[in-house]
């Protein structure tokens, strides 16, 4: 009966011929796996390169305006562009890539380049004539005050208890 369940071996060779193929089978497929993830690891920076620099904005609203903040290192004023048409408040401009003339391999890139655009439409109550902006150290700051009849316009209510 446990002739049944135990393969008996004539030879310690066939014992260790079948662990050796056991073995190599599991190494070749984890070799075959490993180098399937090196792939996928190499079209990801080819691909990641294909999006766009897509810089992050805040929005806050003040009792005097609006102000937009963008986050945009490693560029300077003259990269961006702000402009309004329409009551659509435009930012655009480009990060580039700065090319190195130094030799070597690159092991890791993760900032990101190219051309982006943003548009906002303005709420009624903005001042679109009197827009500011401003550049320092990487962040564009962009004032929208609240007209003066908007300002009329807002207060507080109180709620009495009964």
């Amino acid at each position: 009966m446990i002739k049944d369940i135990i393969p008996l071996f004539k030879n310690k060779s066939d014992l260790v011929r079948r662990n050796d193929d056991f073995f190599s089978d599991m190494y070749t497929s984890m070799n075959k796996a490993f180098s399937d993830i090196v792939k996928e690891f190499g079209s990801y920076e080819l691909s990641r390169k294909k999006f766009d620099f897509n810089p992050n904005f805040d929005i806050k609203e003040t009792a005097h305006g609006y102000d937009i903040k963008a986050e945009l290192s490693g560029m300077d004023e003259k990269d961006v562009e702000v402009s309004l048409e329409d009551n659509v408040l435009r930012i655009s401009g480009e990060k580039k890539e700065e090319v190195s003339d130094k030799k070597g391999k690159n092991h890791i890139s993760e900032r990101r380049f190219g051309s982006f655009e943003r548009a906002f439409t303005l709420p009624t109550e903005g001042d679109s004539s009197k827009i500011k902006a401003s550049f320092s150290k990487g962040i564009l700051s962009i004032h929208v005050p609240k007209t003066q009849r908007a300002k009329i316009h807002s207060k507080k209510i109180d709620i009495k208890a009964e």
